[in-house]
């Protein structure tokens, strides 16, 4: 029987959604293979499998008539080896036949034409013929497996949000929606700035839709518009499996890092948080198979909760394309041991089997043919690895850290329409991500743990808070800032704090705004510049802090007389020893003011100082290229050593000799 449980920091949790799984497409195959693939996932230990994301025309083969008979057989197959189901709900990609009755639901680019139905996610949110479609197929779905003990969890769509709808029935809704946050159609054209090149609407049933070479704050608005309509369209799945029955836990699996909408409050009602992170090597600081990048990810799902294990829904087992190669020997395995140890409570693999045709053929770990690669060999000992763990996945947790790196997501949003320099330009606007993982990297590198936090978590939960790149500051997000620095707090905060409010419009007081009296700073000019225009150097003043060459952006201030120059720019076209990093002390506690960007390497050498004087400093001492952290729960502790290195790495800790091969891990557990 499925036993549900809580415990503290938890959530809903059920005692079989732990471990290793992966996803499974039985729909591709003939029925006579069902029962070989079943048999493929129990040899390979797999405590459960993912399902059911793209299967809306084999459940609902006509309008309103629902058979779900192929579904129950393949869950079947699974329970009676032993292997729990995750259900997934199939509203992502709409069947053709409902895309030409119901032709509302497909989404419109911002040009104008159709996204058409030859993809997947054209879905509009903010469709009334789609939300029906689904609430109808949602609760038909739960109604039939609601009570099965063997399907352990349920997933709302799959990869929700994209792309951004433009069609007629968005753009009423979001001019309705300016309505009732503006109220007046002056106050709208004066907050977004719609007087530059004569834009100004005299009604709200005027505004334009944007589009992309529009004014940013309008894009702003309009990304905020859509960060609500998505959110409302697939949380009320979540309503409706509950009201269907359902009682195990209900997720999602986000696209990490998507700036589409806001991913802490999508989670707030959500059981536990799943993300889809590919951690092959790719040119990104977030994503390229090391250890930091994959820490990062985890700590970002981590904050999404505030602290909560979290699952990867989907990660790599199998080429990124037809053609393409498998990860190399014990690859897998050491991405799988990084999510655990960043505290993921279950690794899923996208895929187990292998489409022989269609958009996804080739992607997969068996062979259409029916022939094991060798990685299969390495999943069945990965597995064989993690369940003996799997009871103290559920237990232990990653604990707080000492250090928190602070998200926006206002933020993100507002650098992907306009990144603004360099330094927040990324592929898919993800220019805010790649930032902050440069800070979170240079702690990472040097065994220092640091959470990624969301707005909504307990500041003080932190010795010292990192506020760099925070571009969007409301007043809000300015006064809790403010209440944790007088409380005791310690805050760093980097060039363009501030600099843009909600409505992504440059605000008109002093900056950074609501925080002057916290900084002790009055910024004057914010300049970006490259090696080529001058060589700009930060040079402390009187502290342990390093000397370190400046990377791109500078800031001028104005300093009070409460506080105090620890570094000055030396090189600086305008002269030298204008101040690079102010101290200023508030109440209980201290703020920060660093006024430029460090090459990724600087930005080791200054965490490495600047946290030392709080007494923050590495858990432990390893050798180079080895990374530890530890989960603890009430009975037990976990402690992951990982080796990013390609030799064998050999050291002494606490009571036992520790073996490490290149790529190698090993989990120690102590009992309490």
């Amino acid at each position: 029987m499925l036993n549900h449980r809580k415990y503290a920091g938890m959530g809903m949790v059920t005692d079989q959604l732990a471990g290793i799984g992966a996803e499974i497409g039985f729909e591709v195959h003939a029925r006579e293979r069902w029962p070989w693939l079943a048999d493929c996932a129990a040899e390979a230990g797999l405590a459960f499998v993912r399902m059911g994301e793209f299967i809306w025309d084999l459940v609902e083969p006509d309008d309103g008539r629902f058979d779900f008979e192929p579904v129950q057989e393949w869950v079947r197959l699974l329970a009676e080896r032993g292997i729990g189901s995750i259900l997934a709900t199939p509203t992502g990609s709409p069947p053709d036949w409902i895309c030409s009755r119901y032709p509302r639901i497909v989404p419109i680019k911002n040009d104008g034409a159709s996204y058409g139905s030859a993809t997947r996610r054209h879905t509009c949110p903010t469709s009334p013929d789609y939300r029906m479609l689904c609430e109808r197929l949602v609760r038909a779905m739960a109604s039939q497996f609601a009570k099965q003990s063997s399907v352990i969890g349920w997933q709302i769509d799959n990869e929700i949000g994209h792309p951004f709808c433009y069609c007629g029935l968005c753009h009423r809704a979001f001019q309705q929606w300016l309505q009732r946050r503006f109220r007046n159609i002056n106050e709208f054209n004066f907050q977004v700035g719609q007087s530059v090149w004569a834009r100004s609407s005299r009604s709200f049933e005027e505004i334009p839709l944007p589009t992309a070479s529009s004014n940013p704050s309008l894009q702003q608005a309009y990304g905020s518009f859509m960060d609500e309509q998505i959110r409302e369209c697939w949380g009320l799945q979540r309503q409706w499996l509950r009201e269907e029955g359902v009682t195990a836990p209900i997720t999602t699996n986000a696209m990490l890092l998507w700036y589409g909408y806001d991913h802490e409050k999508m989670y707030a009602p959500l059981d536990i948080v799943t993300g889809d992170g590919y951690a092959s090597p790719q040119d990104t600081l977030y994503s390229n198979g090391d250890y930091p990048g994959i820490a990062f990810l985890s700590a970002y799902q981590r904050g999404l909760k505030y602290g909560q294990n979290f699952g990867m829904m989907e990660t790599t087992c199998t080429t990124p394309s037809e053609g393409g190669a498998f990860p190399r020997p014990g690859e897998m395995s050491y991405w799988t041991f990084c999510f655990l140890a960043g505290g993921a409570q279950f690794v899923h693999y996208f895929r187990f089997d292998t489409s022989p045709a269609g958009q996804e053929r080739g992607c997969g770990l068996l062979q259409a043919s029916g022939a094991k690669p060798p990685i299969f060999q390495e999943l069945k000992q990965l597995t064989s690895r993690v369940k003996p763990l799997t009871s103290a996945l559920m237990e232990t947790s990653v604990p707080t850290a000492s250090v928190g790196i602070l998200y926006s997501n206002s933020t993100h949003r507002s650098l992907a329409v306009r990144p603004m320099i360099h330094e927040f330009t990324a592929p898919f606007g993800n220019g805010c991500t790649c930032h902050l993982a440069r800070h979170f990297r240079a702690l990472a590198t040097q065994n220092i743990p640091a959470d990624v936090v969301q707005p909504g978590e307990d500041f003080h939960k932190y010795r010292v808070l990192i506020a760099t790149g925070l571009v969007v500051v409301d007043v809000a997000l300015a006064e809790k800032l403010a209440k944790y620095v007088e409380k005791g707090g310690i805050l760093l905060v980097g060039p363009w704090l501030g600099y843009l409010d909600e409505y992504a419009k440059q605000w008109e007081i002093p900056l950074p705004p609501y925080l002057t009296h916290i900084t002790g700073t009055e910024r004057i000019v914010t300049e970006s510049y490259t090696p080529e225009e001058a060589a700009i150097e930060f040079v402390p003043v009187h502290t342990t802090l390093p000397r370190l060459i400046i990377a791109s952006v500078v800031e001028q201030f104005h300093v009070a007389s409460t506080a105090e120059v620890l570094a000055h720019f030396v090189g600086h076209p305008s002269g030298d020893h204008l101040p690079a990093m102010i101290r200023h002390r508030v109440g209980k506690g201290t703020a920060y003011t660093l006024g430029c960007f460090f090459h990724e390497d600087g930005w080791e050498a200054f965490y490495r100082s600047f946290l030392a004087e709080f007494g923050i400093r590495p858990e432990m001492a390893v050798p180079d290229g080895v990374h530890c952290t530890k989960r603890v729960g009430p009975g037990c502790e976990l402690w992951f050593f990982l080796n990013t290195s390609r030799k064998d790495v050999e050291f002494a800790w606490r009571d036992r000799q520790i073996h490490l091969a290149p790529r190698g891990c090993e989990v120690v557990r102590y009992d309490r």
